[in-house]
């Protein structure tokens, strides 16, 4: 991936809504970003698993763990 295209991802990922219970949107720009090098697998509570195609190393396995929601306030009331 190219900086000006690693750019663009963070830029997609930082402005899509993903308040906790709401991040599909999250999810669904990831699955698009990671679709043509990656296994994935989406569990009913939008955990989103990877795993890199044609993996034929013998080398460590390394496990990236992230969160796709961020933290979200609801306003009741403006006085």
């Amino acid at each position: 991936m190219k900086k000006s295209q690693a750019v663009q991802l963070i830029q997609e990922l930082s402005n899509a809504n993903g308040v906790s219970g709401f991040e599909t949107e999250v999810v669904r720009i990831l699955q698009h970003a990671t679709a043509d090098f990656t296994i994935q697998r989406l569990d009913a509570i939008k955990n989103l698993y990877l795993e890199k195609k044609n993996n034929l190393s013998e080398g460590p396995v390394v496990l990236f763990d992230a969160h796709s929601d961020e933290v979200g306030f609801m306003i009741q009331a403006i006085k």
